[in-house]
């Protein structure tokens, strides 16, 4: 029992921190007409989808995580770490490949009517692609607070956290008083602060796990797996693009309304997000990574496998 207490206690200030981000970030944003406001419909929609895909991974990584940590030695739980690392990435990067080059078009169909004109629209779908862009940083570091919670450490997480929130307020002020970045400004400085508490856990559980010498071969797949999704962003958004024209071509020549009008805008938003995987995997750069991706979908982590010609891939395997 006072072990658990050792670890509730430092995890439930480490999450109250992250509420004291937030109204960090609203506080000042308070200074800037409409900015509370974007950034709150931008999170809506950069971070509802996010956080569908993240329960797939962090519900169960926590006992799995929880269950090695209590075995002799630590080289099964690093192992496990990394694997948890790599699939984080695995689902940020190809989320972010889609909603980046399509969030105006996403913020023009949600919002976009009356009050909501095109300059927010503008002004929203920027602070979108910020905070997707930041999405794989959020995945490593709730990965990596869990790896911590499984060794019995809630102080680490929670003095990280405290840093987190120093460095939030004072890159705030900077970006809006002094550079006057504005509400992209504030997104940035958020982004930046969670990068580096996602390093400085790393760092900190390198030291606990021991070397993690994993780590080679998979910041190779980040790479590989980084310009696939760039290749599929700007494959998404061309696609998006041309079918935009043809859509709008037969609504005039249909003097469709503007029911019609939306209903198309939603498919073709559909049709270019739906065509990721093929982009990501059969004809992109990322071809090794599409046929090592994915199987099945009891483990929930990634593990290297073995490649066809019997050579030892740098890719991750994913299991959904």
């Amino acid at each position: 029992m006072r072990s658990v207490v050792a670890v509730l206690l430092p995890a439930t200030l480490a999450s109250g921190m992250l509420q004291i981000a937030t109204y960090t970030d609203l506080y000042f944003a308070s200074f800037m007409p409409g900015a509370a406001a974007a950034m709150g419909y931008a999170n809506l929609l950069a971070m509802a989808p996010l956080g569908i895909l993240s329960s797939s991974i962090l519900v169960p990584i926590l006992p799995r995580f929880a269950s090695l940590a209590r075995l002799p030695g630590r080289d099964s739980l690093r192992r496990e770490v990394i694997k948890a690392l790599g699939i984080a990435i695995g689902l940020g990067l190809p989320l972010a490949a889609v909603l980046i080059p399509l969030a105006g078009p996403i913020v023009r169909l949600v919002f976009e009517r009356r009050a909501f004109d095109a300059a927010a629209t503008h002004l929203v779908a920027q602070l979108m692609v910020l905070y997707v862009a930041g999405s794989p940083v959020y995945l490593l570091r709730d990965v990596l607070l869990r790896a911590f919670y499984a060794i019995g450490d809630g102080r680490t997480p929670m003095w990280v956290s405290l840093g987190a929130i120093v460095a939030n307020v004072v890159l705030d002020y900077a970006f809006v008083f002094h550079l006057n970045y504005g509400a992209p400004g504030l997104v940035v400085a958020t982004v930046l602060c969670n990068a580096l508490s996602a390093c400085t856990l790393l760092a900190i559980l390198q030291s606990k796990l021991g070397a993690v010498r994993e780590l080679g071969a998979g910041v190779r797949s980040v790479v590989v797996m980084t310009v696939s999704a760039g290749v599929s962003a700007v494959a998404t958004y061309a696609s998006y693009s041309a079918l935009r024209v043809l859509s709008q071509t037969l609504v005039q020549g249909l003097h469709g309304s503007a029911l019609v009008t939306w209903l198309a805008e939603a498919a073709l938003l559909g049709v270019a997000a739906a065509g990721l995987p093929w982009r990501c995997g059969a004809k992109g750069v990322g071809p090794r990574i599409s046929t090592h991706m994915v199987q099945s979908i009891s483990d929930g982590y990634l593990v290297p496998k073995k490649s066809l010609q019997g050579e030892r891939s740098n890719h991750f395997l994913c299991h959904f």
